[in-house]
Protein backbone atom coordinates (compact mmCIF):
# COMPACT_ATOMS: atom_id res chain seq x y z
CA UNK A 1 0.00 0.00 0.00
CA UNK A 2 1.41 3.02 -1.10
CA UNK A 3 1.79 6.04 1.97
CA UNK A 4 -0.66 8.63 0.42
CA UNK A 5 -2.90 5.31 1.02
CA UNK A 6 -1.95 4.52 4.40
CA UNK A 7 -2.58 8.24 5.61
CA UNK A 8 -6.02 8.25 3.90
CA UNK A 9 -7.17 4.27 5.62
CA UNK A 10 -7.32 5.60 9.33
CA UNK A 11 -8.74 1.61 9.85
CA UNK A 12 -5.49 0.55 9.65
CA UNK A 13 -4.62 0.15 13.30
CA UNK A 14 -7.98 -1.48 14.03
CA UNK A 15 -7.85 -4.87 15.46
CA UNK A 16 -10.43 -6.74 14.12
CA UNK A 17 -12.30 -9.44 16.77
CA UNK A 18 -10.83 -12.89 16.43
CA UNK A 19 -7.63 -11.76 14.47
CA UNK A 20 -4.54 -11.54 15.26
CA UNK A 21 -2.94 -8.44 14.67
CA UNK A 22 -4.10 -5.23 13.30
CA UNK A 23 -5.61 -4.70 9.70
CA UNK A 24 -2.47 -3.20 8.80
CA UNK A 25 -0.13 -5.76 10.12
CA UNK A 26 -2.34 -8.91 8.43
CA UNK A 27 -2.17 -7.06 4.67
CA UNK A 28 1.27 -6.68 5.16
CA UNK A 29 1.39 -10.35 5.50
CA UNK A 30 -1.14 -11.03 2.75
CA UNK A 31 0.41 -8.93 0.40
CA UNK A 32 3.17 -11.09 -0.91
CA UNK A 33 0.65 -13.54 -1.60
CA UNK A 34 -1.72 -11.74 -4.00
CA UNK A 35 -1.02 -11.49 -7.63
CA UNK A 36 0.08 -8.97 -9.64
CA UNK A 37 -2.62 -6.64 -11.82
CA UNK A 38 -3.11 -7.74 -15.30
CA UNK A 39 -0.94 -5.67 -17.99
CA UNK A 40 -4.15 -4.59 -19.41
CA UNK A 41 -7.66 -3.52 -18.01
CA UNK A 42 -10.18 -6.04 -18.05
CA UNK A 43 -13.80 -4.67 -19.13
CA UNK A 44 -17.04 -6.58 -18.24
CA UNK A 45 -19.14 -4.36 -21.01
CA UNK A 46 -20.83 -6.31 -23.58
CA UNK A 47 -22.26 -3.82 -26.77
CA UNK A 48 -25.59 -4.90 -27.27
CA UNK A 49 -28.03 -3.99 -29.72
CA UNK A 50 -31.49 -3.04 -28.73
CA UNK A 51 -34.55 -1.71 -30.88
CA UNK A 52 -35.77 2.20 -30.28
CA UNK A 53 -39.62 1.77 -29.57
CA UNK A 54 -41.88 4.63 -30.90
CA UNK A 55 -41.46 6.43 -27.54
CA UNK A 56 -37.60 6.72 -28.24
CA UNK A 57 -36.46 4.58 -25.46
CA UNK A 58 -34.48 1.84 -25.60
CA UNK A 59 -34.40 -1.89 -23.78
CA UNK A 60 -30.79 -2.72 -22.15
CA UNK A 61 -30.72 -5.30 -19.12
CA UNK A 62 -34.36 -4.85 -18.43
CA UNK A 63 -34.11 -1.20 -18.30
CA UNK A 64 -34.81 1.52 -20.38
CA UNK A 65 -33.08 4.44 -21.77
CA UNK A 66 -33.86 7.49 -23.77
CA UNK A 67 -32.30 8.18 -27.08
CA UNK A 68 -32.94 10.59 -29.61
CA UNK A 69 -36.30 10.11 -31.13
CA UNK A 70 -34.71 10.62 -34.44
CA UNK A 71 -33.58 6.91 -33.57
CA UNK A 72 -37.51 5.50 -33.05
CA UNK A 73 -37.97 2.38 -34.79
CA UNK A 74 -33.92 1.82 -35.43
CA UNK A 75 -31.62 -0.86 -33.72
CA UNK A 76 -28.89 1.02 -31.84
CA UNK A 77 -25.68 -0.60 -30.44
CA UNK A 78 -24.91 0.22 -26.56
CA UNK A 79 -23.04 -1.01 -23.99
CA UNK A 80 -24.27 -2.75 -21.00
CA UNK A 81 -22.47 -4.49 -18.50
CA UNK A 82 -21.47 -4.07 -14.82
CA UNK A 83 -20.19 -0.13 -14.65
CA UNK A 84 -20.87 0.49 -18.38
CA UNK A 85 -21.42 4.00 -19.64
CA UNK A 86 -25.23 3.88 -20.25
CA UNK A 87 -24.90 6.79 -23.06
CA UNK A 88 -26.74 5.22 -26.13
CA UNK A 89 -26.56 7.03 -29.22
Amino acid sequence: MTGSCKNAWPYGDHRIRGREGTVNELFAEEQGRLLPLPAAPITVIQITTGKVDSYATVIVDKNRYSVPTFSAGLKVPGPAGRGARRDLP
